[in-house]
């Protein structure tokens, strides 16, 4: 199964906080149905980069992981050419990957 999930959250202009309980629910619903996360995707105001921040709180940080960042608050053509992938490498660091070696676009 492939599914995106938008999470009930709060933000401003420097950050977000995902809904507690409706983390813990999410938790709960994956592991009932026996699902997982394989890539989170957000978006920054200018550039595509991996923060220190998305750095420091992924969703999941475990080998493979991968972090999907879009340009411009994604206010753009619906393309990767500007986006960044990160991917979490088993020492527990992020690098940034090739989305072409990761990400399969099917139209």
């Amino acid at each position: 199964m492939t599914e995106v999930i938008h999470p009930q959250h709060s933000a401003s202009p420097v950050g977000f906080q995902v809904d507690p309980d409706w983390l813990h629910n999410f938790w709960v619903r994956l592991a009932d149905e026996g699902l997982g996360i394989r890539v989170q995707i957000h978006t920054h105001p200018g550039a595509a980069y991996h923060s220190a921040t998305d750095d420091a709180f992924p969703i999941i940080h475990q080998p493979g992981f991968l972090s999907l960042v879009i340009p411009r608050f994604a206010m753009g053509l619906a393309t990767f050419d500007e986006a960044f992938l990160a991917r979490i490498d088993d020492q527990g660091v992020w690098n940034e990957v090739a989305i072409s070696n990761h990400i399969e676009v099917v139209r």
